[in-house]
C-alpha cells in the first residue's frame, strides 16, 4: 500500500477527534505498545498472512530464509557459538513493517465496534458512539476480541503501558465507571499531542520572540515573497518541532507575534 509518515496517520486520528465533535457524538481511543512482539512472531505464521495478502513469495522466501539464518549472540563483547530460530523480525528490514501488517490483518478484523489502526509496533482502537457510554462500550469490547486474537498467535502485550484517551470529562467518566481505569486527557500519538477539553496546547510561548526576530530579518532580505514564505515557513515549522513533539502553530500565536 502507500506509504506515510509517522505524522500523517497522527494528524488524520486529531483531525477525526474534532470533527466527532463538532458531529456531536464521543469518541475513547485506545494507545497500545508492543514493540517487544516482533520477537514473539512466527516465521512461518507470518509468512503465510503475508504470501496471502498477494506478496510474491519468492521475496517471502527470500527474507525468511534471511530471518532464519544462523546468527551470532553478542553479550558484553562475548561472542556465542551461531543458533538459529524461527521467531522475530529482524529490525531494520525495509519488508519487517509490511509484514507486520500482513500479521495484523487478522486482528484488524476483530474490530466491530472501533477502527483499528497500526503504524509498524503501535496499535492505535478508535471508538465512537453517539454517547460516552456507547463509546466506552465498544472500546472495551474490542479492546479484548483483539487481545485474545494476539494471544492465540503468542503475542503478550504490556497492559501497564495501554493508554486510553478521552477528550471531554463525560467521555473520562464514562470509561472509569465501566472499567475501573482512568483515562488520560492528553496523549502523545506517533508524535503528535492530542488534547482534551481545558487543556492548553503547550507550544512554548516563550519561543515566539525567537521567531518574530527571525521574522523579522528575513522581511528585510530583498528577495521575493515566495522565497521569504518558504523560509519562514522552514524556520517555522522547525523551530516547532521539539524532539519528536510535533506542536501546531494556531492563530493565536500568529497574532501575538504580529503584535
Amino acid at each position: 500500500g502507500k506509504h506515510i509518515g509517522a505524522a500523517a496517520p497522527a494528524c488524520a486520528t486529531r483531525a477525526a477527534v474534532e470533527n466527532v465533535s463538532w458531529a456531536g457524538k464521543s469518541v475513547l481511543i485506545a494507545f497500545w505498545d508492543w514493540s517487544k512482539c516482533d520477537d514473539r512472531i512466527n516465521h512461518h505464521l507470518v509468512a503465510s498472512r503475508t504470501v496471502a495478502s498477494s506478496c510474491p513469495d519468492t521475496v517471502m522466501n527470500m527474507s525468511m530464509g534471511v530471518y532464519s539464518g544462523p546468527k551470532f549472540i553478542r553479550v558484553h563483547g562475548a561472542v556465542a557459538r551461531t543458533v538459529q530460530g524461527h521467531h522475530g523480525l529482524i529490525a531494520g528490514c525495509s519488508f519487517s513493517k509490511d509484514y507486520l501488517k500482513s500479521f495484523l490483518r487478522p486482528v484488524e478484523k476483530q474490530c466491530k465496534q472501533s477502527t483499528f489502526r497500526d503504524y509498524v509496533d503501535d496499535m492505535v482502537l478508535i471508538a465512537i458512539g453517539d454517547t460516552p457510554v456507547q463509546a466506552a462500550m465498544g472500546l472495551t469490547h474490542d479492546l479484548g476480541a483483539v487481545r485474545e486474537a494476539l494471544q492465540k498467535d503468542n503475542m503478550v502485550l504490556n497492559d501497564k503501558k495501554q493508554q486510553v484517551y478521552g477528550p471531554t470529562e463525560a467521555e473520562r467518566r464514562a470509561w472509569q465507571d465501566l472499567t475501573g481505569e482512568q483515562a488520560t486527557p492528553q496523549v502523545k500519538d506517533l508524535g503528535i499531542w492530542h488534547y482534551g477539553d481545558g487543556y492548553k496546547e503547550p507550544l512554548p510561548d516563550e519561543q515566539l520572540h525567537m521567531l518574530r526576530a527571525t521574522a523579522m530579518r528575513i522581511g528585510t532580505m530583498p528577495n521575493p515573497k515566495e522565497k521569504k514564505a518558504t523560509m519562514a515557513g522552514a524556520i517555522l515549522y522547525g523551530r516547532c518541532l521539539n524532539g519528536q513533539e510535533a506542536l501546531f502553530v494556531t492563530t493565536r500565536h500568529f497574532q501575538n507575534m504580529r503584535a
